[in-house]
């Protein structure tokens, strides 16, 4: 039962005009809205269809609709990201913004890269020469996936043009391929849908909605900041949660900032709210120091009633202290045996691995694996489809439901037959020398009436279509389709086993069995897939961790090369270290292997010097402890 503070009881009731909620962490927040939500609907006599609740992802909304709907019912408000939003209302009342085009996200890591990264660096330099990055170092497929690529993320998100000529070019190659395989992205629909609520008052009635609850508003970009501003124009009152500390997505243009513009254009009332549910004395001390000087909106006082632990742990090398975490995890564990909260444990890594390319988080769950700590999962959920044969699986399901599209058959050719793929771009090339630009899937038309391989490859797609809604129909007859040599057969096998098993138990009258296990699988794909798992001992990003809490929380690599003096850095050492509910441990090594080595500020001079590789955001009066066998036999977590 939920009994509401002074604080919370103000915004519950609050219904008139804008308002902002500054929800530190630990303060009640998700209860708080959904008690808001639920006197809206049940006192305000408000229809939840008139609601949108705006989540930051899809695992912070998933878990609000469950809530919500425990609490209200099944009559609930629509609860999504904004992107999600974004593209029910453009399929709904503007598929114009589309054009027939498709999102090309779905397609996955090995299907971009694939089809778009080895394209682009390939052309870059072959029809381009252009062999250098900026600063002068060989260009290579990370860095067009990577940098360019988040360049021009930026550019959709900001409309800030980046003045160089290697990024034009490699706008101009993705603008090519957008329009050679019909598609487009959801970061750049953000603008494209904000163009035309600017364009079209009609559109703009249409899809905007009375009441607009935002959870994590501090994590809004530019973009998305200017749908809200034409929704105020139609009338939309703003209920915001946010805290500018928590502001650390900056990597999507999202700024603390936005808040107090917020205060500034929307005059909304302002309701701090107590920290007092998760965060002791001890560690909301310790994280107020991290963002101490910032620009801050007004904080109650107040913290959890329980007692905190903090340590600073220091060691030699960066190997021993992946391998000593293990130990920590395990003495832990064996401690506290029972637990309720899921995860336990939270572990924060930086993304940079020992081997160039590697991730960190995944060298840890391989060390606490070989330690037989069990219950672990990572930041990513594994997608067992995202690999050659997944690819070549995924695209051809999608032709089957959907029917042929340039992308679908595009991604299927890049992996099941390469040589078609190289021929039918010759020809899109060769259009392009004489003026013209044509699809993927007119190209791969026009050479079917006089190429036998595209023929049959047509009428075998036409074929399998039949057989689906055959009730002898079962996956083998579509794996069968796919070559046995591509990479990752093994692992998509099983997953599709299941959602077959899964698709037979409630069997749909309208439907045959091939177009219900089909229609399980895209949910699969598009939803269940992507995710995130979180077990007892929980490793993801220091940044990923928002909304996450646990008993043990462990911040790793807390030095001067991860945690220099930047309000970003600040922010998200604040974020990683309010995640702990009662035992907080940092650590950070003298020495640095691999790859890692040269990240910022790894002079060799300073080696095994801890006041130099200790970040200097944790205060001097903070002892650091060096690491041994010792500690960890006397070590007394709470």
């Amino acid at each position: 039962m939920f009994n509401p503070t002074a604080e919370q009881q103000k915004i519950i009731d609050h219904f008139n005009g804008h308002a902002i909620v500054v929800a530190g962490p630990g303060s009640g927040k998700t209860v708080t809205l959904i008690a808001h939500v639920n006197k809206l609907i049940n006192d305000r006599n408000i229809s939840p269809d008139d609601i949108w609740i705006m989540a930051f992802n899809r695992d912070i909304s998933s878990k609000l609709r469950e809530k919500i709907q425990n609490e209200i019912g099944s009559k609930i408000p629509q609860i999504t990201t904004i992107h999600t939003f974004i593209l029910k209302q453009t399929l709904k009342h503007g598929t114009q913004i589309l054009g027939g085009f498709e999102i090309a996200d779905g397609l996955g890591e090995c299907g971009k890269e694939n089809l778009l990264w080895k394209s682009i660096i390939k052309r870059l330099k072959e029809k381009h020469g252009i062999e250098k990055t900026l600063d002068n170092k060989r260009l290579d497929i990370r860095h067009v996936k990577g940098f360019l690529w988040n360049e021009l993320r930026d550019y959709w998100l900001t409309s800030k043009k980046p003045n160089n000529n290697l990024f034009d070019k490699f706008n101009f190659e993705i603008e090519r391929l957008k329009a050679i395989y019909k598609i487009i992205f959801l970061d750049e629909l953000a603008i494209k849908f904000l163009d035309a609520l600017k364009a079209n008052p009609s559109f703009r009635q249409d899809v905007h909605k009375p009441r607009i609850v935002i959870d994590e508003f501090q994590d809004l970009n530019p973009a998305e900041h200017g749908i809200l501003q034409q929704f105020h124009e139609e009338g939309t009152t703003f209920i915001v949660f946010g805290d500018d500390d928590q502001a650390v997505n900056d990597f999507r243009r999202a700024h603390a900032d936005y808040i107090q513009d917020f205060t500034k254009i929307y005059k909304p009332e302002q309701y701090p709210l107590l920290r007092n549910r998760r965060c002791p004395k001890e560690i909301l001390e310790l994280a107020d120091e991290f963002v101490k000087g910032l620009p801050r909106l007004k904080k109650l006082a107040g913290y959890a009633s329980h007692k905190g632990k903090v340590d600073i742990l220091d060691f030699d090398t960066d190997e021993v202290e992946q391998l000593e975490i293990a130990n920590i995890v395990k003495k832990y564990l064996s401690l506290f045996q029972q637990y309720q909260d899921n995860p336990q444990i939270l572990i924060l890594c930086g993304t940079t691995g020992k081997v160039k390319g590697q991730s960190r988080i995944a060298e840890v769950i391989e060390i606490l694996k070989n330690a037989e700590v069990n219950e672990v999962t990572g930041d990513k959920k594994e997608d067992p489809l995202d690999n050659e044969w997944g690819l070549a699986f995924k695209s051809l399901t999608a032709i089957l439901v959907k029917g042929l599209t340039p992308m679908n058959i595009a991604a299927f050719l890049s992996v099941a037959d390469f040589s078609l793929l190289k021929t039918v771009n010759e020809h899109i090339e060769e259009a392009e020398r004489q003026g013209n630009r044509i699809d993927f899937l007119k190209t791969l038309s026009d050479l079917g009436k006089n190429n036998s391989s595209v023929e049959k490859l047509l009428s075998d797609i036409e074929n399998l279509k039949e057989k689906i809604k055959d009730e002898k129909f079962n996956p083998d007859i579509i794996i069968s389709f796919i070559k046995n040599s591509l990479d990752g057969k093994n692992d998509a096998e099983p997953f599709i086993k299941k959602v077959w098993e899964e698709s037979q138990k409630k069997h749909e009258e309208k439907l045959s069995k091939g177009e219900q296990f089909l229609q399980l699988l895209n949910k699969y794909i598009t939803e269940e897939i992507k995710k995130q798992e979180i077990g007892r001992v929980h490793v993801t990003t220091y940044r990923k961790s928002k909304g996450l809490e646990a008993e043990l929380v462990i911040v790793t690599s807390v030095d001067s090369s991860d945690f220099f003096d930047q309000q970003q850095k600040r922010r998200l050492l604040y974020v990683a270290a309010t995640r702990s509910k009662k035992n907080l441990i940092l650590t950070f090594a003298n020495k640095r292997s691999g790859a890692r080595r040269f990240t910022r500020g790894r002079d060799k001079k300073f080696k095994g010097v801890p006041r130099v590789f200790r970040s200097h955001l944790i205060p001097s009066s903070y002892q650091t402890i060096n690491y041994s066998e010792e500690w960890l036999k006397n070590w007394e977590p709470i």
